[in-house]
């Protein structure tokens, strides 16, 4: 598609040239964010921002010529579709009609579920063979055809897309409680007692994206599987709204999912069963001061813990002579330097340094 010259087919409009200039950014937001198809879901708070203020409704009113304004709230563009094709016909052999068919799939699938009587540029066009229509798993259909719009930030319409609930990472602490959470949507086939399961994971993604999930690959589906029988349905469910809650990226997908998944769990645990171990404070001294350290057997995630130094029971120091200016700590935790030193050394030594004689402050 030549886009400049659909571009230019609205600014040279004397309709478009008699627009308040808000609404014709606003325009020109809706085509710089429209996806393969044409459609784009405004954000009312985003464009409210950027826009100061915009009324989203009355905007669309006065755009009514270039945009439909679609039950859900999705936004489309008029004549994009048909501009494409060309000839009106989805040609199942070409790789960028057959993407923009299942783009187009997913929209009318929406809408239509809240509205049989929209009408949808595209839903009538003939194809010619091999686009076969999506599935509910494919598309991530909202469970029980509801009227919230999939991976949209609905405007001018008081129907908003749902936000997954995501568990807010806690303060460790061995006594917090492990968080609970009600399994969100409808599932094809429901763990054991509402437990999440693989239709959930992707309803949040279809909730979210749409497009992420058009092509569900063999190969992440088996990773999603993999990582709930490590970690649980109810852990990956959770790492799922995080995945959107702290930023997807440019390219949502559960391929990008996957490899996010273990930072994602730690973002999202309790941190509620660990396990305490004692680490030395320097390295070169391991029978010396000693720390507490603590690591999460759920999510594997490691802090050390505040003030927890101590020494050793039963620890004795052997001070041996050392020749040279050292720098040391006064009883009242100043430092200075001293030009002879102490210093507990040996194979049980902790390395305390003291000094012998008059110094100078560091």
């Amino acid at each position: 598609m030549n886009f400049p010259d659909y571009l230019r087919s609205i600014w040279t409009d004397p309709r478009c040239q008699e627009l308040p200039t808000p609404v014709r950014l606003l325009l020109y937001c809706a085509l710089s964010q429209v996806d393969q198809a044409g459609w784009w879901a405004p954000h009312p708070r985003l464009v409210a921002a950027e826009i100061p203020g915009i009324d989203l409704k009355a905007a669309s009113k006065l755009l009514a010529p270039w945009v439909q304004v679609h039950p859900t709230g999705w936004w489309s563009l008029r004549g994009y579709v048909e501009l494409q094709l060309g000839g009106r016909v989805f040609k199942g052999t070409a790789g960028f009609h057959k993407g923009m068919h299942r783009v187009l799939q997913v929209h009318i699938k929406r809408e239509l579920a809240v509205d049989p009587s929209d009408p949808i540029e595209g839903a009538d066009f003939p194809s010619t063979g091999g686009l076969p229509p999506l599935t509910s798993a494919q598309i991530g259909a909202h469970p029980g055809g509801t009227s919230v719009a999939p991976g949209g930030h609905p405007g001018g319409t008081e129907v908003q897309s749902p936000e997954p609930k995501v568990q807010c990472p806690q303060a460790p602490s061995p006594k917090s409680e492990s968080p609970t959470r009600e399994s969100e949507g409808a599932s094809e086939t429901p763990g054991p007692q509402g437990e999440p399961c693989f239709e959930d994971v992707v309803n949040v993604f279809a909730q979210m994206d749409p497009l992420s999930v058009l092509n569900v690959r063999c190969e992440d589906r088996d990773a999603v599987h993999h990582q709930a029988a490590k970690r649980g349905w109810q852990t990956v469910y959770r790492a799922a709204g995080a995945y959107f809650a702290h930023g997807p990226g440019a390219s949502p997908s559960l391929a990008d999912f996957i490899r996010k998944l273990p930072t994602l769990v730690q973002l999202t645990c309790s941190h509620s069963d660990v396990q305490w171990f004692p680490l030395p404070v320097d390295k070169e001294w391991p029978n010396g001061m000693q720390y507490k350290r603590w690591r999460c057997k759920a999510c594997g995630y490691s802090q050390p813990g505040e003030r927890t130094e101590f020494m050793p029971r039963g620890h004795e120091h052997n001070y041996q002579r050392q020749e040279g200016s050292a720098i040391v700590l006064t009883d009242e935790g100043e430092m200075v330097s001293v030009l002879v030193s102490e210093q507990c050394v040996g194979e049980l030594g902790c390395g305390h340094r003291r000094g012998l004689g008059a110094g100078v402050t560091a």
